[in-house]
């Protein structure tokens, strides 16, 4: 209720610690601050070595610190114990570390890190928009 009274009041208590920007949402205010003041490198649990958020899935194939047993250890997370032997998992497990949320809706500022996701919440949001 009290996120309904402040779209009506104009009232934004959530404020930015780096620019002082302000927002109604808290969940806003961390969107705005993972995409506007987080660092695009990452850092390597395994070898301590820095890179782009953009070579992470390259990293994850080829830091020469991780053990590599078998294939299920192709690829092996810069930033936790997860392993695959799939790309797509992978680049979809990475996006839990960095944040990224690539797939955007047309109809509002939803995002998501899955392609799914975004089928599912247009279907569940906007569905008003499809009926004849």
């Amino acid at each position: 209720m009290r996120k309904h009274i402040r779209k009506h009041t104009g009232d934004k208590p959530f404020i930015c610690q780096y620019c002082q920007a302000h927002f109604a949402e808290n969940t806003t205010l961390k969107k705005h601050i993972s995409v506007k003041h987080v660092e695009d490198n990452v850092l390597c649990r395994n070898c301590s070595s820095s890179f782009e958020k953009s070579d992470a899935l390259n990293h994850c194939k080829t830091c020469l610190h991780v053990g590599r047993p078998n294939i299920d250890y192709k690829f092996v997370c810069f930033a936790c114990d997860y392993h695959t032997h799939l790309n797509q998992a992978m680049q979809f497990h990475i996006r839990r570390h960095t944040g990224e949320r690539p797939y955007k809706c047309n109809y509002c500022h939803y995002s998501s890190k899955q392609p799914n996701d975004l089928k599912r919440h247009v279907k569940t949001r906007h569905f008003t928009l499809f009926q004849h």
